[in-house]
C-alpha cells in the first residue's frame, strides 16, 4: 500500500512492506529511497490496540516522518560521522569478535574430538565451551556498548534500531 503526506511542505511518499494487527514496516520512496522501519505492538498491549484503520494510518504517517527525517539527517552530516566512526574502535571490536565466533566454531570441534579420544572429561570440555562463550559474550557487550556510545555523540541516538542498525553497516560497508 503507497501513502502520502506532506512535511516541512515536501511531499514524502511511502510504502507498507509489511502489515499484521500487531506489526507494520513501512519504507520512505520519495524524496529517499531504500530506508525501512518498523514497530510492533507490545504483546500486553495486544487486547486493545491493532493496526487498523486510524491506528494504522497514523502509525504509518509516524514511521514515514521518522524515516523522512533520519533521511535528511543522515544526507547533511554522513561525511563527518563517516569520520567519527572511522577515529572509533568499533570497526576493530567488530573485527575481533569475529575472529572469536570463527575460533569458538573451531575450539567446539577440537574439544569435541579431544572427548570422544578420552584426552579430556566432559567436565572440562564443557567449562573450556563456557569460558569461549563467556568471551565472545563479554566482547557483544562491549562491542554494544561502544555501538551506543558512539550513537550517542551524534544526532542519531533518538532513532530506532532498524535506522541505526542500517546507518552503522552503510558506515561499515565505506570503510571496507
Amino acid at each position: 500500500m503507497e501513502f502520502h503526506l506532506f512535511y516541512d511542505g515536501k511531499k514524502v511518499t511511502g510504502e507498507v512492506i509489511s502489515q499484521t494487527k500487531y506489526f507494520l514496516e513501512v519504507e520512505i520512496t520519495s524524496p529517499y529511497s531504500g530506508c525501512t522501519t518498523s514497530c510492533s505492538v507490545p504483546y500486553f498491549a495486544r487486547s486493545y490496540i491493532e493496526y487498523k484503520e486510524d491506528v494504522l494510518i497514523e502509525k504509518c504517517d509516524d514511521l514515514l516522518t521518522e524515516i523522512f527525517e533520519f533521511c535528511r539527517l543522515k544526507e547533511t552530516y554522513f561525511t563527518d560521522l563517516l569520520n567519527l566512526f572511522r577515529a572509533s574502535k568499533i570497526t576493530t571490536l567488530q573485527q575481533n569478535l569475529v575472529a572469536l565466533e570463527e575460533g569458538f566454531s573451531g575450539l567446539k570441534s577440537r574439544l569435541r574430538n579431544m572427548q570422544r579420544s578420552g584426552k579430556i572429561t566432559q567436565r572440562h570440555h564443557q567449562a573450556k565451551l563456557m569460558e569461549a562463550r563467556g568471551l565472545i559474550n563479554e566482547a557483544r557487550a562491549t562491542l554494544s556498548f561502544m555501538t551506543d556510545s558512539f550513537l550517542e555523540k551524534t544526532k542519531f541516538d533518538r532513532y530506532g534500531g532498524d535506522l541505526t542498525s542500517a546507518l552503522l553497516k552503510e558506515l561499515e560497508d565505506r570503510i571496507h
